[in-house]
């Protein structure tokens, strides 16, 4: 999509506002979306879900395709879809939770992240040499029957039993999310957890948009170290995933978490302080994405335990919130303060651009000792979720 649409319009705004709008929808409305999905099976949210993104890549392809692109509808639709994967995520989030055993969690967590991981480098690729050699139309074909298979799939997630009342597909949604953050916030343990995980997030959003910058500079403007960088991010999270995957890892799970969100910053962001080489932007870029992916699957795993069957959506939802709200915002300023700092020199811009990932990479430190100190996330791992946490009623 992100080819055909840049042929018709040559518009790098178009493209990135696009990007926004689907980011806008999948992590501020997801409070609203937990409702959702804990109020109905989670087979059915998934075979919903996967038939209505059948139905808006049909309507995507229809707007991007025409001969005057109508970006109202296209808009419409990336938001939605946004909105889709959201719920999608959170929903699988739950059902992981349901069906693995406690030892087997995080490998299974890291087996969906497998999943989810694998087509994020495979998939460009495959999409481009396709847009290549056939049409837009065979790709959108090819997109729908996916999105199809895995409604036919999502039969095999088992039924909870019935609840008094039945389904209503007609609920409003702002109960849930109330529900969501009175739980979470009212919680001790998992409100310091998760704002300290968001604070680690804005550190690590702080120089994210400018590390494409950052390897154009040191690679005196090469694409092909800026695509470097990126298939070496992406591989260092499915590596992570498949590693995760394979082995059982023993211990704490708390302790995988604080270790990958320590080594992210100190391996995968400070090298860059000191060395300005495009090896070690490649190296980096791979290291970052292993130690965020090797603890990304264990905190999951803490919440799925700590938090009540009941509202697990809810719950995941806000979690989505607060955890993500913090990192468009992080990118926007560092953007803002590295253009303000830096005249038009590419010395000074170089500087700059390492003063912000030093600035986050101190603030990333400092919320994992933060984590260490308090004890809340290892004490959040021993909650076991029978009872609904101080705050939710």
């Amino acid at each position: 999509m992100s080819l055909l649409l840049f042929d018709r319009t040559r518009s790098a705004l178009v493209l990135s506002s696009v990007v926004g709008f689907s980011m806008l929808s999948s992590i501020y409305v997801s409070p609203l979306l937990g409702g959702f999905v804990d109020h109905f099976q989670k087979r059915h949210v998934l075979m919903v879900c996967s038939l209505a993104q059948a139905v808006l890549v049909v309507l995507l392809g229809i707007s991007v395709a025409s001969a005057v692109p109508g970006y109202v509808v296209l808009f419409a639709v990336v938001v939605l879809a946004g909105a889709i994967d959201s719920v999608l995520a959170i929903t699988l989030q739950a059902v992981i939770a349901d069906l693995a055993e406690d030892g087997t969690l995080v490998q299974a967590n890291a087996f969906v992240s497998l999943v989810q991981g694998a087509p994020v480098v495979l998939g460009p690729a495959i999409g481009a040499a396709l847009y290549s050699v056939t049409s837009f139309t065979f790709i959108v074909v090819l997109d729908l029957l996916s999105f199809l298979m895995a409604a036919l799939a999502a039969i095999q997630v088992p039924l909870a039993p019935a609840v008094k009342g039945g389904e209503r597909w007609f609920r409003l949604p702002f109960s849930g999310a109330r529900t969501g953050l009175r739980v979470l916030l009212g919680n001790a343990d998992m409100r310091s957890s998760q704002l300290l995980y968001s604070l680690s997030n804005f550190g690590n959003g702080l120089p994210a948009g400018l590390l494409p910058v950052y390897v154009l500079l040191v690679s005196n403007s090469s694409t092909t170290a800026l695509g470097a960088f990126g298939v070496a991010s992406a591989l260092g999270a499915v590596a992570s995933a498949l590693l995760l995957g394979a082995v059982r890892v023993p211990g704490r799970r708390f302790v995988l978490v604080v270790a990958g969100l320590g080594l992210a910053a100190l391996l995968g962001r400070l090298p860059l302080v000191l060395v300005s080489s495009v090896a070690a932007v490649v190296v980096v870029g791979f290291l970052r994405s292993f130690c965020l992916g090797a603890s990304n699957s264990p905190l999951l795993a803490i919440w799925q335990r700590a938090t009540p069957k009941e509202v697990r959506g809810q719950v995941f939802g806000a979690r989505r919130l607060l955890a993500q709200a913090p990192y468009p915002l992080a990118v926007w300023l560092g953007g803002l303060l590295a253009e303000s700092a830096a005249p038009s020199s590419q010395a000074s811009q170089l500087h700059a651009v390492v003063a912000l990932i030093l600035v986050g990479v101190v603030i990333e430190l400092v919320s994992v000792v933060v984590l260490l100190l308090t004890g809340c996330l290892a004490r959040l791992e021993q909650t076991g979720g029978e009872q609904v946490p101080a705050g939710s009623r």
